[in-house]
């Protein structure tokens, strides 16, 4: 998307898998820790925390196309997930409710093995 950000990283995981959490902004606590919970019982699972979110990093898309699902919970309606949708042609579910807080962890680990895949319209 755009030269001169940072490139991407993903913290904790690996590049490509089964499931990656995407969040930014005041997710990053509740998606960093359970993440680490999943990875520690042997789930296939990554953090994508994106702190540049216009313009989006340039190896963004790259790496959401590396992995089955995504899952993108927000503290809002889903208006990032909205932008990652429209900028890559990822599908991810849309929470009814604000998805990331500290009571909701064990909520999100069961929804994140959900069958909910990306859409790849590049093939």
């Amino acid at each position: 998307m755009a030269k001169g950000i940072q490139s991407q990283e993903i913290s904790p995981g690996e590049a490509g898998g089964k499931l990656a959490v995407v969040g930014w902004g005041s997710t990053y606590g509740a998606i960093h820790r359970a993440v680490r919970r999943a990875r520690a019982k042997g789930q296939d699972v990554s953090h994508i925390h994106v702190r540049h979110i216009w313009p989006l990093p340039e190896n963004l898309g790259d790496l959401l196309n590396g992995y089955e699902k995504i899952l993108v919970p927000e503290m809002n309606t889903g208006q990032f997930k909205t932008v990652l949708r429209d900028q890559y042609l990822v599908d991810a579910p849309r929470s009814p409710r604000p998805a990331v807080s500290p009571s909701r962890l064990p909520s999100l680990k069961r929804r994140s093995m959900r069958p909910w895949h990306k859409t790849n319209h590049h093939e």
